[in-house]
């Protein structure tokens, strides 16, 4: 990979490297031995499974960590439902409205590791 790759600009390339295997490290998944901390990428949705009322609202979240779970993965979500008339979704807050009585799906996907999450929506 790094001779495919041209370096442009100025600064530490080791630096820059170390950031594309960084990177590359919490996008597939693996684990890193001797670096001083394990890169298994895990995620966590809140809520899990809610029911709501018509009209009431609440905020998906989804959380990325690693070094086994100690260290918060800063990334960007986007906000999807399956029904958007029984529970409409913000794309980017992830703020749930409850429109209609039935069944939802509101899917969390990350941005950069492509990590997706779900939380079914109950309304009545």
């Amino acid at each position: 990979m790094a001779s495919r790759c041209r370096w442009r600009g100025g600064g530490d390339r080791r630096g820059a490297r170390m950031t594309l295997v960084a990177i590359g490290i919490l996008a597939c998944g693996c684990r890193v031995t001797g670096v001083g901390c394990d890169a298994t990428l895990m995620t966590s949705v809140q809520p899990t499974d809610t029911t709501i009322a018509v009209g009431q609202s609440f905020t998906a979240r989804m959380t990325e960590l690693t070094c086994r779970g100690t260290k918060a993965v800063t990334e960007e979500f986007s906000f999807a439902s399956s029904d958007t008339t029984v529970a409409a979704v913000d794309s980017v807050s992830g703020i749930v409205r409850a429109r209609a009585p039935g069944m939802a799906t509101v899917t969390i996907t990350a941005s950069v590791t492509h990590s997706r999450g779900t939380v079914h929506v109950q309304v009545h």
